[in-house]
């Protein structure tokens, strides 16, 4: 049996649970034949719903992201994960623009995800730090801001990266 004669057999909502991506199909098709006595609107509108809300997700976890490894690059004192965290800076704003040129949409949540991605990324910068070194793990709790010190707009500034700390990126005292 060939995909299409699956397609075709595919009826409602029992198809949805079944196969989802065969279901998909069969909700694109029944759109661009214009059947729309036949989709399943019921899921359908809640997959649409989902995707807008997978948008809003997806931008929410680049900004914790983005935040923490500028945290990691400002803060961190050794030297051998900073080249790995610039990539990932780098990565997190193109991603982040690419959503947000794809659903422009987004870009009035900032504000609101930024708060939130700043906490999340901040604890996730401490957490890396504990992972490579514990022993300093009190040091980085007290020196890292608890609020926002960059803006939504320097965060996402392709030539904006921290300075590293008073201290050489080995961890001595200069």
């Amino acid at each position: 049996m060939n995909i299409q004669v699956k397609i075709d057999e595919q009826e409602g909502e029992a198809a949805h649970d079944r196969d989802f991506a065969l279901w998909a199909l069969r909700q694109a098709r029944l759109l661009e034949e214009g059947r729309f006595a036949q989709l399943d609107l019921a899921n359908l509108v809640e997959e649409v719903e989902d995707l807008g809300k997978a948008r809003k997700y997806e931008l929410k976890n680049r900004l914790e992201t983005l935040i923490e490894h500028l945290l990691k690059l400002q803060y961190g004192r050794i030297s051998y994960p900073r080249r790995g965290w610039r990539k990932t800076i780098l990565n997190s704003r193109h991603e982040i623009d690419a959503l947000l040129e794809e659903s422009p949409s987004l870009h009035r949540h900032l504000p609101e995800f930024y708060d939130r991605a700043w906490r999340v990324g901040q604890n996730r910068a401490l957490l890396g730090f504990w992972d490579h070194e514990p022993d300093r793990y009190g040091e980085y709790e007290r020196e890292m801001p608890e609020s926002p010190i960059y803006s939504v707009d320097r965060a996402l500034d392709v030539n904006f990266y921290p300075d590293p700390p008073n201290q050489d990126v080995d961890g001595s005292t200069e």
